[in-house]
């Protein structure tokens, strides 16, 4: 807004997810020396499979209108965004099976199965339920931090 940007707009930037995730994947690139579209790939399939973008609306449905709230709804967005780089991070050196990201993300999480599987029942019960609040949302975040190896989940 310094230079001119109409706040709208720098706010809509500053906000978007995209770029967030576009920050992050580049981060992993470089962290892992792997090329930025397989870490891409790789991102989106976590994404989709471990319902990462659902989750991610469901925090950003949370209430903001209080001081508190809106601090612990930007922390739990903040968290996702961290455990999903670490996630990706952890797939990707787990080794290139030669396939699409999917494959590597199917790969992966056979190595995980137990832990995966408990994550993705959790996800849907609160799905089916049709109620996401603070302790859902933390729960299931919570749930999905287990999935990084040496997270003390």
């Amino acid at each position: 807004m310094d230079e001119g940007v109409p706040e709208e707009l720098a706010r809509a930037v500053r906000t978007s997810p995209d770029l967030i995730s576009a920050l992050d994947i580049s981060s992993v690139s470089r962290s892992t020396g792997r090329p930025v579209g397989e870490v891409a790939a790789v991102h989106l399939a976590l994404e989709e499979h471990l319902r990462l973008g659902w989750l991610r609306a469901r925090i950003l449905d949370l209430p903001r209108d209080e001081r508190w709230p809106a601090l612990a709804r930007a922390a739990l967005r903040d968290d996702l965004h961290v455990i999903h780089s670490a996630i990706t991070a952890e797939v990707v050196r787990s080794g290139w099976s030669g396939g699409d990201g999917r494959e590597q993300v199917r790969d992966w999480i056979a190595t995980t199965d137990t832990a995966a599987m408990r994550c993705l029942r959790l996800l849907d019960e609160i799905a089916a339920s049709g109620r996401s609040n603070l302790a859902t949302v933390s729960v299931a975040l919570r749930e999905i931090r287990t999935l990084v190896r040496g997270s003390g989940g």
